[in-house]
């Protein structure tokens, strides 16, 4: 009788897992994301700043995203001398400072040019841009998926499960 008790009393094992790895990897990254994210020091604005900056000369180079988003880039001495919310902070690197969307790259470059005619060039470079790191851990994921799948389907064969199902018996050897 005192045995049962002992068996009750004794608080459940926990196991660990490979399982548990894949997990802390997957909100590791989560994680990461959502912390970038937070961190992100990009502000809004719309083309009459953008067009007051360039005319102030606080615009270094601008960013023409996928023909349809605008980032702008101010200088180095302008950010440490006005905006020091946009100081290097290890997060930020290569961050634009502030961005904008366009409806149609021939009026933004019309702005440009005619920006251009009045005594204030700006570099700019035009280029597509896809989400890599969403890419990347979808195919992360993918991967773990599959190897959970692999995991169980070589376990239902090695314990018999797979076996009653298609009435084949196996032999440990």
């Amino acid at each position: 009788m005192e045995n049962n008790q002992e068996k009750d009393n004794k608080a459940p094992k926990f196991n660990f897992s490979s399982y548990w790895i894949y997990g802390i990897i997957i909100l590791v990254l989560l994680g990461y994301n959502f912390y970038l994210k937070m961190h992100e020091s990009t502000k809004v604005i719309d083309v009459n700043t953008f067009e007051e900056k360039v005319k102030t000369g606080e615009v270094d180079r601008v960013e023409i995203i996928n023909k349809e988003m605008i980032h702008v880039f101010l200088r180095k001495e302008i950010i440490e001398a006005k905006y020091p919310e946009f100081k290097d902070n290890g997060l930020n690197i290569n961050q634009p400072q502030y961005s904008f969307r366009i409806g149609d790259i021939g009026t933004f470059e019309e702005l440009l040019r005619e920006l251009k005619s009045q005594g204030f060039p700006v570099n700019y470079k035009v280029r597509q841009e896809t989400n890599y790191l969403i890419h990347s851990q979808l195919v992360a994921a993918f991967c773990i998926i599959t190897r959970l799948m692999a995991f169980y389907y070589a376990k239902s064969v090695r314990w018999g499960r797979w076996s009653r199902r298609t009435n084949i018996q196996y032999r440990k050897i």
